[in-house]
């Protein structure tokens, strides 16, 4: 509504009555608003009044219910808004009586309407005053004091939050900045910035600085609920490990406890911090605690006990003592000029050698165990590799089992028994023992894709000029087939 002209000097503003031969009649008979309506309006314009037809500013308007009576027209004491500052440029001010007839242009205000409208807007013009810059006290107020400016004041911020266990609030408020309005708290204004809640309420109030004008909200009362913080969430421990295994005859030391990898947890065992890895237990108990590295509170499980049986490990293979020394032979035994022989066992299968025991108490009792493949030979439960095996005691027990991608066909287990007898003094009664019984074909590991190996007694083995005894292992074929699934 403000209208761009700079602000004449050393004028003043006049009312003066509009001729009559400018006023024209207005219409005879009422209108409805429908076909037509009233306004009073403000025009501004750089001439006399007396050079009144021409272009005009619209400064202002406002539409009225009934025709006005004579030069009954807006005025500054009446209304002063029809007299915006911007009218304090313009020589003449007129102030009209308009009659908008059906059809016509909507007034507008900033635009330049030429005098008299009617030919130009359809507007008849019914009682008019011309206002020039005079001696007129209405006028030169509008023109010379500021009005006030009007603002609306920015709202606080309040920051709710929760409340500490150590008791110090983290409840805020912040009073915004504004160059229009001063802020107060119980009464003192405060400047703007953040401020501490230490109750549950607190009281702002806004009032307006000099040249401003209010509008719209002006008093707050901020709430804070108080609340009391859950309980922060420590972190959650990863539970150790621990390995019970059987003691070493030899009193070493092999249970185990593993400490899991972490960067914000540490490990005591039995009260002393250590590092994340395996660490070996002597008794029979390790007690495991967490603690976070910030003091927080662990997160679920923070203490672990492991118990440790320390039971012996059983011998692989305890050898079996002779109660009764060996009796030395009185008389050497009589070599015979020729070497015995025997049928020995086909390439790859066990074979047992069960001769006379010497005087000084060793043992000359043999087990060969060949090289399968797919075939692993224990003795007396403990894995043996291939090769030749000292027996030192009576009785022992061969298995073979199939290795992972095998399976085993036949026979799987022996029982062999050896006779321990002294070497004696009588020569044996002939140069050439008995030969013993060709043992049946050794364990064989095959797969799907290949012929299982042939087995046979090719070769003879002399084992020496005492007596020698070839035990066959088993009776039936046992045989290891690759399993289809681990097929190459």
């Amino acid at each position: 509504m403000r209208i761009p002209k700079s602000i004449g000097g050393g004028l003043a503003l006049v009312a003066l009555a509009i001729p009559l031969s400018l006023a024209a009649a207005a219409p005879a008979t009422a209108t409805t608003p429908s076909e037509g309506y009233w306004i009073q309006a403000s025009f501004g314009y750089d001439r006399t009044p007396s050079g009144w037809p021409g272009d005009q500013d619209l400064l202002y308007f406002e539409k009225v219910d009934t025709q006005p009576k004579g030069n009954d027209v807006l005025n500054p004491t009446d209304d002063p808004q029809a007299f915006p500052r911007e009218a304090c440029g313009y020589q003449t001010i007129q102030v009209d009586n308009i009659y908008v007839e059906p059809g016509s242009s909507e007034p507008e205000v900033g635009k330049a309407y030429t005098a008299p409208f009617k030919s130009t807007e359809n507007w008849t013009v019914a009682g008019a005053a011309h206002y020039v810059v005079a001696d007129n006290a209405a006028i030169q107020d509008l023109c010379t004091t500021v009005p006030p400016v009007t603002a609306e004041a920015p709202a606080p911020v309040v920051n709710d939050v929760c409340e500490p266990s150590d008791g110090d609030t983290q409840d805020t408020y912040t009073i915004p900045e504004s160059e229009s309005v001063d802020y107060s708290v119980d009464g003192e204004i405060v400047p703007a910035g953040t401020y501490p809640a230490d109750g549950t309420e607190v009281v702002v109030t806004a009032t307006a600085r000099e040249g401003y004008t209010l509008e719209g909200d002006s008093t707050w009362t901020l709430e804070f609920t108080k609340d009391a913080c859950p309980a922060a969430r420590g972190p959650v421990a990863a539970e150790p490990t621990s390995q019970d295994v059987c003691e070493p005859s030899d009193g070493s030391v092999v249970d185990t406890v593993t400490i899991p990898e972490s960067d914000v947890i540490e490990y005591s065992i039995d009260g002393t911090v250590v590092p994340a890895g395996d660490h070996l237990v002597a008794g029979t108990e390790a007690v495991v605690t967490a603690a976070s590295l910030d003091g927080s509170a662990i997160e679920g499980t923070s203490t672990w006990t492991f118990s440790f049986t320390k039971v012996a490990c059983e011998p692989t293979t305890p050898p079996t003592e002779p109660t009764t020394p060996p009796t030395e032979p009185t008389t050497p035994p009589t070599e015979p000029t020729t070497p015995p022989t025997a049928a020995g066992p086909s390439s790859g299968a066990p074979s047992v050698a069960d001769v006379c025991e010497p005087g000084d108490g060793t043992t000359n009792d043999t087990l060969l165990i060949p090289s399968v493949e797919g075939i692993q030979f224990s003795l007396n439960g403990v894995a043996v590799e291939p090769g030749e095996h000292t027996i030192a005691g009576t009785t022992v027990v061969l298995t073979a089992e199939a290795l992972e991608g095998y399976t085993a066909e036949g026979t799987t287990e022996w029982t062999i028994t050896f006779t321990k007898e002294a070497c004696g003094s009588i020569p044996p009664t002939s140069s050439t023992p008995p030969s013993a019984s060709t043992p049946p074909s050794a364990p064989v590991a095959s797969t799907p894709d290949s012929q299982l190996a042939t087995t046979g007694a090719e070769s003879v083995v002399p084992l020496g000029l005492t007596a020698l005894a070839l035990v066959a292992l088993g009776g039936a074929l046992f045989i290891a087939r690759r399993s289809r699934t681990a097929r190459d």
